[in-house]
């Protein structure tokens, strides 16, 4: 009789974790808008006429943003004034397309245009209080700004040990993108 539990068991595993597997396989070939019509309207809204697939709010703005945007830049540090031991590592105006290409994120942003330049300004900390995992030895935070508006819109946290973070994926904060909005209007 036991044995007859356990082999049931283990068929109920097997046919989720199948199933699990199939289901994540469909979906990444899905495309984005064709999960739209699996999500309804918020309550009191019709159907009919929600919009599934919203314009971002942050909208395509490449070659209108030149280098000079960098000096309004919200929260940023200039390299010079960084403190002992911090370097800077890069300051590049990328699409933002570009930057999660960087960054191997492949989710569709429904916020922020593909063509919509950002400002993505990497530094290295040997030692860096995060509020989540405490001290984190050699991180590297990427902090990115809207370059229009000089926003800053979040960042990643990444170090060279991958043991350092509890959590290996990048962290994003993305907190301050609805003021960053309000101001590109």
């Amino acid at each position: 009789m036991k044995k007859k539990w356990s082999l049931l068991a283990i068929m109920i595993i097997m046919i989720g974790v199948v199933g699990t597997a199939i289901s994540a396989y469909a979906l990444e070939r899905l495309p984005i808008n064709s999960l739209a019509p699996l999500f309804k309207a918020p309550i009191g809204v019709d159907e009919k006429q929600y919009n599934h697939d919203p314009e971002p709010r942050l909208k395509d703005n490449k070659g209108k943003v030149g280098q000079e945007s960098k000096a309004k830049l919200e929260f940023h540090v200039p390299a010079e004034k960084l403190p002992e031991g911090v370097k800077r590592l890069e300051e590049k105006l990328l699409t933002w397309s570009e930057y999660q290409k960087s960054v191997n994120d492949k989710s569709k942003d429904r916020e922020i245009a593909d063509d919509r330049e950002v400002w993505i300004v990497k530094t290295y900390y040997p030692q860096y209080n995060h509020v989540r995992f405490g001290t984190i030895n050699d991180a590297i935070i990427t902090r990115i700004y809207d370059a229009e508006t000089g926003k800053y819109l979040g960042y990643d946290l990444t170090t060279k040990d991958p043991n350092e973070l509890k959590n290996s994926s990048p962290m994003r904060d993305l907190s301050d993108l609805a003021n960053a909005m309000g101001n590109s209007k």
